[in-house]
């Protein structure tokens, strides 16, 4: 019996609606924007709609490690748990402990990133500060954000979150915006870069530091209606 990915089996083989309204997941419907090099078409990914588990309640990674921006990740992960949502940590080493690097708020990693894949999550969480940079040393941290964008599940990304992007190389031809000292880095990654307190380009969210969160946070959560 096939059923939605949103529903459940009963002990007696009877089908059980766990209540919120749901959708079917990893639907989409891509538009072509240009052709590569080799001639086939490249898919658009500002016009990929991705079709989450369930509209209620979604699993959004969120990827850190050591010095990261502390608002830049409690903020919203307080907000995405307050609407329904549930937030995994991911980053270098399960069960390691990595520090805020403004207020030196403690963060357990839930998922080490070499284990975790793409289609168990609706979404991804880059907060700033200097955790982006740490991170893109890490292949295994790279490789996730580009499939992550690739995917075209939403990504939400904040003040020097960019750099993960930068080194993901998956800018070129986007519209983002971030902390004002990684400015070139997003042009000379490709990007037009925009300031504004939010930018929405497709399935990428950007904002540009912590005064921006209100309006990151409302649009996250719009996102994810």
């Amino acid at each position: 019996m096939q059923t939605s990915p949103c529903t459940e089996v009963g002990r007696s083989g009877e089908t059980v609606s766990p209540g919120p309204v749901c959708r079917d997941a990893g639907n989409f419907y891509p538009r072509t924007r240009h052709r590569r090099g080799n001639g086939r078409p490249e898919p658009d990914l500002r016009s990929r709609r991705w079709n989450p588990r369930c509209e209620s309640m979604q699993t959004i990674a969120a990827i850190v490690t050591n010095l990261f921006e502390d608002s830049e990740y409690i903020d919203p992960a307080e907000a995405l748990k307050k609407a329904g949502h549930t937030v995994v940590t991911v980053g270098i080493r399960e069960e390691e402990v990595v520090w805020g690097k403004t207020d030196n708020s403690p963060v357990k990693i839930d998922r080490a990133v070499g284990s975790v894949n793409v289609d168990e999550f609706d979404a991804l969480l880059i907060p700033g500060g200097y955790s982006p940079d740490k991170l893109r040393v890490f292949d295994e941290a790279v490789e996730f954000v580009r499939a992550f964008v690739m995917s075209g599940r939403p990504v939400f990304v904040i003040c020097h979150g960019p750099q993960l992007l930068i080194t993901a190389g998956v800018l070129e031809g986007r519209r983002v915006t971030g902390y004002a000292s990684i400015v070139q880095d997003i042009k000379n990654a490709g990007a037009e870069y925009v300031d504004e307190e939010v930018v929405v380009d497709g399935n990428l969210v950007s904002s540009r530091g912590p005064a921006d969160l209100p309006a990151f946070i409302r649009t996250m959560l719009e996102k994810l209606a």
